[in-house]
């Protein structure tokens, strides 16, 4: 991709995301609950979840759709679940073992996130060869199409996250509001589009 049509991608992305957290930030409670309720379904229901011993995962912020039944169940289940930490004199995201929902702190950008002092999630792409089911993510975005395209919040905190993790991405999947998808998301080469799009 040359240096003008990485810019171009980059100003579409910017007028894009603005438009599109305008669109999430305006629905509605009741879309909301019926958002959280049917995210909370599929998830539970999917085989990732509940094949998996390790859950990579968000803590909603704003107006991302509520995944919060989920982690719960997780922990319920005994699953162990790792939270990010972000780092944005580095642009980075580490995550990090949550034992308990309300031990939750605000950090960056008064997102909840676990203390840095807890286990940290380590990748092992040989281990994840010889049990590629151990490991499941489930990522927030700004917008998604049909051809697992998705819009983040400009920091490519994922995408350099994901860039060394083949195996984790392929088990991830992207959620959110049927709202957000759109026709088509403009990527860039450095963009690392997760395996499925659950959108409700």
């Amino acid at each position: 991709m040359t240096e003008k049509s990485a810019a171009d991608t980059s100003d579409l992305k910017k007028g894009l995301r603005r438009e599109m957290l305008g669109i999430r930030d305006s629905l509605s409670p009741d879309i909301r609950e019926r958002g959280k309720i049917l995210i909370t379904e599929r998830i539970l229901g999917h085989q990732w979840f509940y094949r998996c011993k390790r859950l990579i995962a968000f803590y909603p912020y704003g107006s991302e759709i509520d995944i919060t039944d989920i982690l719960s169940e997780a922990l319920k289940q005994g699953k162990e679940l790792y939270l990010p930490v972000t780092y944005p004199e580095g642009k980075e995201i580490q995550f990090y073992r949550v034992y308990d929902l309300k031990d939750l702190k605000e950090g960056f950008r008064g997102i909840r996130e676990p203390s840095p002092d807890s286990d940290m999630y380590v990748y092992s792409d040989a281990d994840s060869q010889a049990e590629p089911e151990r490991d499941f993510m489930i990522m927030p975005g700004v917008a998604f199409d049909l051809m697992k395209g998705r819009l983040g919040y400009g920091g490519g905190y994922y995408d350099r996250y994901l860039s060394n993790k083949e195996m984790l991405r392929l088990h991830s999947v992207a959620v959110g509001f049927r709202e957000q998808m759109i026709e088509e998301v403009p990527c860039s080469d450095k963009d690392m589009k997760p395996y499925q799009i659950i959108c409700v």
